[in-house]
């Protein structure tokens, strides 16, 4: 079973510039991104990541209220 990494835009994007996608998406990881941030920041120049194997995560109210509960007690 692999580990679910989630990540930010900005880190997809960097290692895209760096040359690196293709090595990230063949390390033993499951990759996810929020479905809203792949929409408004991905979607339209980044879209083959999901060929990669790049997943999207629902994020709904129940899991931002999660956040912000977390967020809270680990400031």
């Amino acid at each position: 079973m692999s580990r679910l990494l989630i990540s930010d835009a900005n880190i997809l994007i960097d290692l895209e510039e760096g040359g690196l996608i293709a090595e990230l998406f063949q390390l033993p990881f499951q990759l996810q991104v929020p479905d809203l941030l792949f929409v408004d920041e991905l979607e339209a120049d980044h879209s083959y990541l999901l060929d990669y194997g790049l997943q999207l995560g629902e994020l709904n109210p129940a899991s931002m209220a999660e956040v912000e509960v977390l967020a809270a007690k680990y400031a």
